[in-house]
């Protein structure tokens, strides 16, 4: 969706609000700074804010107490997702130029669903064409198996350590899967050996088993499959991005103005 004047309206009264709480919350540390900062965001407010005595400045304000109103529970889960499988995909980036798909996989549908709702943050963040959100790990051929936690199944398990642990090792995807999708507040999840086992007592790897065209990687539950093909029109875009790079540089070094006009002189040295 494209962002109306709407959105830009509330976006800058957002930022206006945080800024001015920050400003009063800096007050008994860096006095001048917060002054200062209070002083321009004064012009913003309006007239009858801004004229009040007790307003003309913010040794004035008492120190803001928290509202919890204002905090939203699914805008923080869905950012906590969207940075995660971020992080992720760039920890397999390392081309310059648009690449065409970015798959996620994830087994519960309200995780993907946050990750949808800020879908154009992915897409820009990691230069793709695509994402694709999906449960199917099958499809993908993404496999599941698991790792005992020594630092807390030692202590459980005991004597026991090395035969609980081959039995976890030998655990199928099947039996993982029916492991996950138990409640949390089922205790224990699963007894081996006669050791109750908790999902702390386990790491759970995530393993792409068939040849694919993606390069992936895993954590904290989300599997991200980053597509590597790209064809010459994704390539040609990476090199129109980074001649745009280069010439902001350029603008910048020379401290041009955005309305100033420019004219760019460049040589290209043929195929051989």
């Amino acid at each position: 969706d494209e962002t109306t004047l709407e959105d830009c309206l509330v976006s800058l009264n957002v930022l206006c609000y945080i800024l001015l709480t920050m400003a009063k919350l800096m007050t008994p540390f860096t006095p001048f700074l917060a002054e200062y900062m209070y002083q321009i965001l004064r012009k913003l407010m309006p007239q009858s804010f801004s004229s009040d005595e007790q307003e003309l400045s913010v040794h004035f304000q008492m120190i803001p107490q928290s509202d919890q109103s204002l905090v939203n529970k699914n805008i923080e889960h869905a950012v906590d997702a969207v940075q995660t499988v971020i992080g992720l995909g760039r920890f397999l980036r390392d081309r310059k130029y648009p690449l065409p798909e970015f798959v996620v996989i994830h087994h519960d549908p309200s995780v993907l669903k946050d990750i949808e709702s800020l879908e154009d943050f992915v897409r820009n963040g990691l230069n793709v064409r695509k994402v694709t959100l999906s449960q199917d790990r099958e499809f993908y051929g993404v496999e599941m198996c698991a790792e005992p936690n020594y630092s807390t199944l030692g202590k459980k398990a005991g004597a026991k350590l090395k035969s609980v642990t081959q039995l976890i090792r030998e655990m199928s995807d099947a039996d993982i899967e029916t492991l996950l999708s138990k409640s949390q507040d089922e205790s224990p999840l699963k007894i081996i050996d006669e050791v109750p086992i908790e999902l702390e007592d386990i790491h759970i790897v995530y393993r792409v088993t068939k040849q694919t065209r993606f390069e992936d990687t895993a954590e904290q539950g989300f599997v991200v499959l980053l597509d590597y093909k790209a064809d010459a029109s994704l390539k040609e875009e990476g090199l129109i991005h980074e001649i745009t790079n280069r010439v902001q540089k350029l603008r910048k070094e020379a401290k041009l103005n955005l309305t100033d006009d420019i004219k760019i002189y460049y040589s290209v040295e043929p195929h051989k």
